[in-house]
């Protein structure tokens, strides 16, 4: 999956028409990130999986402006300052955040 993070939730454009959220998507919506499971559009990301919106942290990501304390080998981070998503990874030398988005 490609994720791309298009920041704060909008339901249309400019012109009014509605916003098409691909595949991966991630958004900002009162304080909750939100990743697209797969093409949307009309909905919000409160209407849940079944209009196509998972809530990052119920995907297994830590959501927040500073990694976690005691990250694990393969643990994801989605930085809400910089709106990037990170992995936890060991290169036979060091453990570093990797990001990946």
């Amino acid at each position: 999956m490609d994720l791309n993070f298009k920041g704060k939730f909008k339901i249309a454009n400019p012109d009014g028409t509605l916003k098409v959220y691909e595949y991966g998507s991630i958004v900002e919506k009162e304080g909750k990130y939100y990743v697209a499971s797969f093409e949307t559009s009309g909905f919000s990301p409160e209407h849940g999986e079944k209009r196509g919106w998972r809530l990052l942290n119920s995907a297994g990501v830590h959501v927040g402006a500073s990694a976690p304390y005691e990250p694990v080998v393969g643990q994801r981070w989605f930085n809400t300052t910089v709106g990037m998503l990170y992995e936890y990874v060991y290169d036979n030398n060091s453990y570093s955040w990797v990001g990946i988005l």
